[in-house]
This record gives structure tokens, C-alpha cells and sequence, in this order.
């Protein structure tokens, strides 16, 4: 039988109970392996957390893209670690304990991205700091979206726009999210195809 090249492998493919099974990342209530066998439930979180989505060149786009927000993440949020329950000033009206989630996803997401360690969590929680920078701070005070002399929240939307590529891309193969989660996957493929 020949194959069929099949490029539907690098987007993950969303099945909400489709007892078929599917190609690359499956994510829903049933998760299938390619072989149609059912994932346990320790398979099905680590696919959450890794799954092959890009080749060598992608994951080489990635790793440059997480090296840059990562280093920009721990920058922004290294002052707001000094003072986590209070960065914003006592007029902000966000309590102060999201501030300091705040804080932490900032930093602590930045270190993850740069690492490559639970990429698509960083990026969730990133991604929410975002919006919130963006409904919260930008449009409320009338900033456009560029602007040559002064704030607009350009960079909040193009760090949103960034999270979100890594919330569905992960990692990519040069990142702790390969050699760890990928892991169970590649001993599982050389078993079969022994």
C-alpha cells in the first residue's frame, strides 16, 4: 500500500469524542493514537504538554522566538518580583494577589519559555497577562495601537499574538518539553517498530 503524504500532521487536530483516530496532536475527552489504541491518561497529559507540531527548521524558529520573549519576559517581570503585591501603584484596582500571579507568570514564564518546560502553560498564563494588559490598561486609557510619540499597546498585542503561536506550536524539538514529555512517545514508537 503506498503512502499518502499528509500534511494535516503539523496543525493538532481537535476531537471532542471522535472514536477515529486522528494524526499529529489529538486533544479532546479521547485522545487516539495513530494506530487507533486508546492513550492512557498519563500519555493523554503529555501530549498536552508536548507534541510534535513543527520539523527540525520550525523548532528552530521557535527556540529563536522563545529565547527572545523568554529574555523579555524575565526583564518585565524581574521589577515586578520586587514588589509583587504592589508593581502598579495602590490606585491600580486589581487586588493585589493578581498582581503578584501576575508577576510570577511574567518571570517564572519567561524562564519557562527560555528552557523550553511546560512552553504551551507559560504561554496560557502570558497570554492572559496580555489581554488583561491590554483591556485593562491600554484601551481604557485610549492608546492606539501604534503610535510614533507615545503609549499604545502594539507590544502587548504582539506578545498576545506570540503566546498564543507557542500555546499551539509548544516547543518545538529543542526544548524540555521534547526530552521530557516526548520522552514516553519515542520509547513506545521504538517498541513497536521492533
Amino acid at each position: 500500500m503506498a503512502k499518502v503524504y499528509n500534511p494535516s500532521y503539523l496543525v493538532p487536530k481537535l476531537q471532542l469524542g471522535n472514536e477515529e483516530g486522528g494524526v499529529g496532536c489529538n486533544w479532546g475527552p479521547k485522545l487516539e493514537l495513530r494506530n487507533r489504541e486508546k492513550d492512557s491518561e498519563r500519555r493523554a497529559s503529555m501530549r498536552l504538554f508536548y507534541c510534535e507540531t513543527t520539523g527540525w527548521l520550525g523548532s528552530v524558529g521557535l527556540l529563536v522566538l522563545r529565547l527572545v520573549m523568554g529574555a523579555a519576559f524575565i526583564l518585565h517581570g524581574w521589577p515586578k518580583i520586587q514588589a509583587p503585591m504592589s508593581w502598579m501603584g495602590p490606585d491600580s484596582g486589581i487586588p493585589g494577589a493578581l498582581l503578584a500571579l501576575a508577576a510570577l507568570v511574567e518571570f517564572g514564564g519567561g524562564i519557562a519559555l527560555i528552557v523550553g518546560l511546560l512552553t504551551r502553560l507559560a504561554s496560557l498564563g502570558i497570554a492572559g497577562v496580555m489581554v488583561v494588559a491590554i483591556a485593562k490598561v491600554h484601551v481604557p486609557a485610549g492608546h492606539p495601537f501604534v503610535s510614533t510619540a507615545g503609549a499604545s499597546y502594539e507590544l502587548p498585542a504582539i506578545y498576545l499574538a506570540c503566546a498564543v503561536l507557542l500555546l499551539i506550536l509548544g516547543s518545538g524539538r529543542l526544548g524540555l518539553d521534547a526530552l521530557v514529555f516526548g520522552r514516553a512517545r519515542d520509547t513506545k514508537k521504538s517498541a513497536a517498530a521492533s
